[in-house]
């Protein structure tokens, strides 16, 4: 599968439903809507309602990367950005791994959740606890933003 989004059509209708009784597709905006159908035009057929964007690789972190920086300035703004960096930067100087000072002022995991959405990959939240495939890309997003001091313009490839 292309990690790529194949059209605007895949991102503004990103879930699909699958009859196979009445040998149907069909695309939905949210999931919630697609499973409406299911019970209102499908019910006790065989169907699946599957979210069809990609899952980011992690090629695609740099990427990911900018866009959490744009998101979190967007919502923290420049001075409490400005603490951020300074926060984690104390971090690295006493020794302290695994902390983003980020979180102290948002819920930052759902800002980087908002940059995959953005881009047209699947939520990080659809991948299992386990799949640290999946997580690496969070994780190697995270930390080349961290390394910008959440410049957007600054972020490596």
């Amino acid at each position: 599968m292309s990690n790529k989004i194949d059209s605007v059509f895949d991102r503004v209708y990103p879930y699909e439903l699958t009859c196979l009784t009445c040998n149907t597709v069909q695309r939905y905006i949210d999931a919630a809507t697609a499973e409406r159908d299911v019970q209102r035009l499908h019910a006790g057929h065989s169907t699946e309602v599957k979210d069809v964007r990609p899952f980011a690789e992690v090629r695609d972190a740099g990427n990911i990367a900018r866009r959490f920086c744009l998101r979190l300035h967007r919502e923290l703004g420049a001075k409490i950005m400005r603490q951020v960096v300074k926060r984690n930067a104390e971090y690295v100087r006493d020794g302290v791994s695994g902390v983003c000072a980020t979180h102290d002022y948002c819920d930052a995991n759902m800002t980087m959740d908002g940059a995959f959405l953005d881009l047209g990959f699947r939520s990080v939240t659809d991948a299992a606890p386990d799949d640290q495939e999946k997580w690496d890309v969070v994780n190697v997003a995270w930390d080349k933003a961290k390394a910008a001091g959440f410049d957007a313009s600054r972020v490596q490839d």
